[in-house]
């Protein structure tokens, strides 16, 4: 029985340039390997990738036809391609809920099942499945709801850092593109799915997030057109008055140092671009990790606003600056191209609905982050998995050939294989993880130092690239004195990711040992990174004073007092009145 399908030229091209994109550009090198037990799934990936070449060669000298194991083998570097991507997530993005570890191992645990679901949508081939997964979102995003309405309203706590989702846009996305899911079509009659995207969308309201807002508008009314068939002469005119209309009314309601902080961010991640790796981009993570060190760069002789403008941030607030950086031209290329792809055949499927839950996440990427967040991240990828669903026309219960067979046994077992090393790194890691959260940081130092050295020193072995854990580490080191293993932990710390308070932590620990050199140059990087903050500003005049450089704390003192204050807190209060007090007081003399 044949088994292959035929295929116009430009779907062939199409189909052929979408696989390999999913496969190379959704999780691109790391910038760094933190663990070397991250081989064994860069090595499977590019096994299921080298196969999956070979069969694009096959295809492109057969002219017309997309075989089965091309199929499956596509589908296996996909698959691959996301079960590395979880593998890297743990250390990549450790600043997400480090405080509640108990959330990141449940959105791992639901990022897993969501690749579980890829790979069923995929392996089917049938449009079914999205239904399945449309309901599982469904219930999934009701829980996220009760979650946040209760911390809302019952608890005196804010969602953002203790919900699921970490912050109240992320919340708001995900809801949202729930909805779009649940319209596009889900287990429920038509009134029921109007009332729970109701429901849904009361709750994104309450999550106040202008981003999300903007962007559902925008998607929403390009939808609607696109529903109107009667408006189809103006479809390309009314989402652009729809576009200019949001964009003025974000002007109207955000303020002013809002957008220009963005602005300011956009140039300092763009200032990361050189020659040597605009083609390639500088690997995935790299903006987690180094945004703090540019920023301390570009605003070392930057105006006083400017400098006022800067925040303590770990993201560039823009995915479209953050992806071309760490993935550079190429990656660009190659995203927009697989973004049009799916656009297009989503408008020729007439899945409008689809169209604006694409739509509302690119719009989204403009001044947010929500491919750093695993559930949506997999969103989008599950769109891109169903439109080759729909160009496939692949048929359920069609025989597969003998070496398709072979690759779909073998690519499940490797799967199976990967899945399970993948899941033991990932189950260690979350263990210790845990473990140091409720009961290292509870060990009472001066109490039982034998005890403290030798938890965390099993703590090290596991958890010796995580920054907050290593600053921990040191922090109690400094507390019992220990400043010879302390200072390096702080220095290491301070390398895989530096900020303001790291920064300030090694200046207290060379403090500590005598040496004021080191102390000055780590606190000026901490004022660097964050200028509009008083804290460094007075560390700084504080170490001076009292190793009697007057030159210098004067300096500082006068930088404290000339300094506009935004928050006027009691901390803030008392370092102004500290710093003006000093300056009468060698003003007199």
């Amino acid at each position: 029985m044949n088994t292959s399908t035929t295929y116009s030229s430009r779907d062939r091209i199409s189909l052929l340039s979408a696989w390999p994109l999913a496969a190379s550009v959704a999780v691109p090198l790391p910038y760094t390997f933190l663990s070397t037990a991250l081989i064994l799934p860069y090595l499977l990936l590019i096994t299921s990738t080298l196969l999956l070449v070979w069969m694009m060669v096959r295809t492109l000298v057969n002219h017309d036809t997309v075989t089965d194991y091309f199929f499956h083998s596509g589908i296996l570097a996909v698959v691959m391609a996301y079960v590395l991507y979880l593998c890297v997530t743990p250390w990549l993005h450790e600043g997400v809920m480090t405080g509640f570890p108990t959330n990141k191992y449940i959105v791992l645990a639901l990022a897993y099942l969501m690749v579980y679901l890829l790979a069923v949508l995929l392996f089917r081939a049938d449009i079914r499945v999205f239904r399945i997964f449309s309901l599982w979102m469904t219930v999934l995003a009701m829980v996220l709801a009760v979650q946040f309405y209760y911390i809302a309203f019952f608890t005196d706590k804010e969602y953002d850092g203790r919900g699921l989702l970490f912050g109240r846009h992320l919340l708001a996305m995900f809801l949202v593109l729930t909805a779009y899911f649940l319209l596009h079509g889900a287990a429920f009659g038509r009134w029921v799915r109007w009332v729970l995207v109701g429901l849904l969308v009361v709750t994104v309201l309450f999550c106040a997030s202008r981003t999300v807002v903007l962007a559902l508008l925008v998607s929403a009314s390009t939808v609607v057109v696109l529903y109107r068939r009667e408006w189809l002469r103006m479809r390309y005119l009314i989402p652009a008055i729809s576009l200019l209309v949001a964009i003025g009314i974000a002007f109207y309601f955000l303020h002013p140092d809002s957008m220009d902080g963005r602005l300011l961010l956009w140039k300092i991640g763009l200032s990361a671009l050189d020659a040597g790796n605009i083609w390639l981009g500088r690997g995935a993570g790299f903006m987690e990790y180094h945004l703090a060190d540019l920023q301390g760069a570009a605003l070392r002789d930057a105006v006083l606003s400017d400098r006022m403008l800067a925040g303590d941030v770990r993201a560039v607030l823009n995915e479209y600056i953050r992806f071309l950086v760490e993935n550079g031209v190429v990656g660009c290329l190659l995203t927009v191209t697989l973004v049009g792809w799916t656009l297009r055949v989503f408008l020729r499927h007439r899945h409008y609905m689809l169209i604006g839950a694409l739509l509302f996440l690119l719009l989204c990427a403009i001044s947010s982050y929500p491919l750093l967040s695993i559930p949506i991240h997999l969103l989008a990828v599950i769109l891109v998995a169903y439109a080759t669903v729909l160009i496939s026309k692949h048929k359920e219960g069609t025989p597969v050939r003998r070496h398709g067979r072979f690759l779909w046994y073998g690519g499940g077992g490797l799967i199976i294989v990967s899945v399970l090393a993948v899941g033991f790194i990932a189950c260690r890691y979350a263990s210790t993880l845990y473990q140091w959260h409720t009961k290292g940081r509870a060990i009472l130092v001066h109490y039982n130092e034998p005890l403290f050295y030798k938890t965390y020193t099993d703590f090290e072995r596991i958890l010796g690239e995580e920054p907050a854990f290593v600053s921990d580490y040191a922090n109690k080191l400094l507390s019992v004195g220990d400043t010879e293993v302390a200072i390096p932990l702080l220095e290491r710390a301070v390398s895989i990711q530096p900020t303001a308070d790291r920064y300030m932590q090694l200046g207290q620990g060379y403090e500590q040992i005598g040496s004021v050199p080191g102390a000055a140059e780590a606190y000026e990087k901490a004022v660097h990174i964050l200028p509009k903050s008083f804290l460094p500003k007075y560390l700084l005049f504080d170490l001076y004073r009292q190793h009697k450089d007057q030159l210098f704390a004067r300096r500082w003192a006068e930088e404290i007092s000339q300094h506009p204050v935004k928050v006027p807190s009691e901390q803030v209060q008392g370092i102004r009145q500290e710093a003006e007090n000093y300056l009468k007081t060698i003003n007199t003399n």
